[in-house]
């Protein structure tokens, strides 16, 4: 985020942040915090990501992972601040202070600074004592922001170009003197500036950046504001931040899976093409036939031999590589241990194709199942990775993860017939409501041929209501991955028909007979 982008994210995020409440501050992730507030009419969550590879905030409406011991600069947070007061960006840099109420009557000061590997969050006390910091390492207490000698205001530079002329180049000059400024808005104004003066160019920016007229734009990983850009999103920045930003969330669990469904898609390829080398079995078999049955014609030293080739209709001659150092029944001997390897080698990749299917159906679950808004269900997911070795936590952060029941995360409603309807939200809970849960006469529901949640309503054989089946078929639509489709194609089968694939990940299971319905996805669910 440059200083543009962050300076209009805060006056919008602003009027909902100020005076709110701090209920709960999460640390998912070594370099990011979420502030879950209550500002009087609804709960906000503040993510501040600020480390090497980003330096972010914005709003989000996702839940963030809660990690079972918080690190000491969370506990700290939590034992501290009490109400936030307000939020601004110094006038000269990307450096941004929240202002709080402490719970013992003092008031405290989170300094972020949005330096990129500079970036760190800072407790200072009222005093203006450092208290504590996100990264120790880096800690260095910025004050307010001067302008230099050397330096012009942004708002002045229009009257100095009248009376200077710049002695390096447009952008240069732009990125280095002139204050506020970023690359990516020096880089503009400079191509702009061959059409038009730069000194119109610059009185247009600085207009519309005053009256928060500028429009939200994405330079590869860089966030920053210009003249024009996305209308939509301009006034939506905490979605735009979240959605373009190179951080995408408080959380890597996503990136990881992407990374395992990319390298098991590339073991395919592989295992495809071995198996093409393997489909010459027969060729091998039947050449060592041949070669048998007209032993007669080999002798040691030939290197190849023209047999009569009987498969064939006609019959018609063909000729065998022969090794010339070794005896005919063991030139016979190669073609059937060549016949016997590639055999092997088709069941293999047999095997090894069907497995890795099931590895990728169960990724592209976990791919759906990330989106769930429970941290329970996200620890429990990523549980589920650090298992099968697919996740490596560097830390121990990461590492530790709350033993959870599945029967504890089942999501529970009524359909308007009064029947229970269940289901999940993660591999482990799924596997538990298809294998404890499901009785044979139950009905059991799922999206077809895409990733999703289990549902199942409870009828034990009794007569369901087609309004029923549909109300559940919708709770599966609405949980999958064709969720923002019109209409969604959704298997309904008995419990007796559903099977767990034996040696498969938790979730995976076989359907022997089913029917479909079409519907569109449940725009809400009531839990009970």
């Amino acid at each position: 985020m440059d200083y543009f982008f962050l300076d209009a994210l805060i006056r919008q995020i602003q009027p909902q942040l100020h005076g709110a409440l701090v209920n709960k501050i999460f640390q998912p992730q070594s370099d990011t915090l979420v502030f879950k507030m209550w500002n009087g009419r609804q709960e906000v969550r503040l993510v501040m990501r600020l480390g090497p590879a980003a330096a972010e905030l914005y709003l989000t409406d996702q839940n963030a992972r809660n990690p079972m011991r918080p690190p000491r600069f969370c506990q700290l947070l939590r034992a501290r601040l009490h109400r936030l007061e307000s939020i601004r960006l110094d006038p000269m840099d990307r450096i941004v202070r929240l202002h709080f109420n402490g719970k013992e009557g003092q008031d405290y000061t989170l300094v972020a600074t949005c330096f990129g590997r500079d970036a760190n969050l800072m407790l200072v006390d009222d005093e203006g004592r450092l208290v504590d910091a996100l990264h120790r390492q880096s800690t260095r207490l910025q004050g307010q922001s001067e302008l230099f000698a050397d330096q012009i205001a942004l708002v002045d530079l229009a009257q100095w170009l009248r009376d200077h002329e710049p002695l390096e180049s447009i952008q240069t000059f732009l990125s280095e003197r002139v204050v506020p400024m970023s690359r990516a808005v020096a880089s503009s104004l400079a191509r702009a500036a061959e059409q038009n003066s730069l000194v119109q160019q610059v009185d247009a920016f600085v207009d519309a950046w005053k009256q928060g007229q500028l429009k939200p734009r994405c330079q590869g990983t860089r966030l920053t504001m210009w003249l024009t850009g996305d209308d939509e999103a301009a006034s939506h920045l905490s979605s735009y931040a979240r959605e373009h930003g190179s951080g995408k969330g408080p959380d890597d669990l996503g990136k990881v899976v992407k990374k395992a469904l990319k390298r098991l898609h590339k073991r395919l390829v592989s295992i495809d093409a071995q198996w093409q080398e393997c489909e010459q079995a027969e060729q091998f078999r039947q050449q060592a036939d041949l070669l048998s049955a007209q032993r007669h014609l080999l002798k040691r030293g030939m290197t190849d031999v023209e047999v009569t080739d009987y498969y064939q209709d006609p019959p018609v001659m063909c000729r065998l590589k022969l090794d010339p150092a070794k005896a005919p029944q063991e030139n016979i001997d190669q073609y059937y241990k060549r016949y016997s390897k590639a055999k092997r080698g088709l069941d293999h990749c047999l095997r090894r194709h069907e497995q890795t299917e099931r590895e990728i159906a169960w990724l592209e679950e976990i791919t759906e199942q990330l989106e769930s808004d429970s941290s329970a269900d996200q620890d429990v997911i990523r549980q589920e990775l650090i298992d099968a070795g697919i996740y490596r936590p560097q830390n121990a952060l990461n590492r530790e993860t709350r033993r959870i029941s599945a029967a504890d995360l089942v999501r529970k409603t009524v359909s308007p017939g009064g029947w229970p309807v269940l289901w999940g939200r993660n591999n482990k809970t799924n596997d538990y409501l298809s294998k404890q849960m499901l009785k044979a006469n139950d009905l059991w529901f799922h999206a077809h041929l895409m990733p999703g949640s289990h549902v199942v309503l409870k009828c034990d054989g009794a007569q369901v209501d087609e309004e029923d089946i549909l109300f559940a078929a919708a709770i599966a639509a609405r949980h999958c991955r064709g969720k923002n489709s019109a209409k969604v194609d959704v298997m309904v089968a008995y419990g007796k028909h559903v099977k767990r694939v034996k040696n498969a990940p938790p979730g995976l299971v076989t359907v022997d007979e089913f029917r479909t319905v079409m519907v569109a996805p449940a725009e809400q669910v009531d839990e009970g």
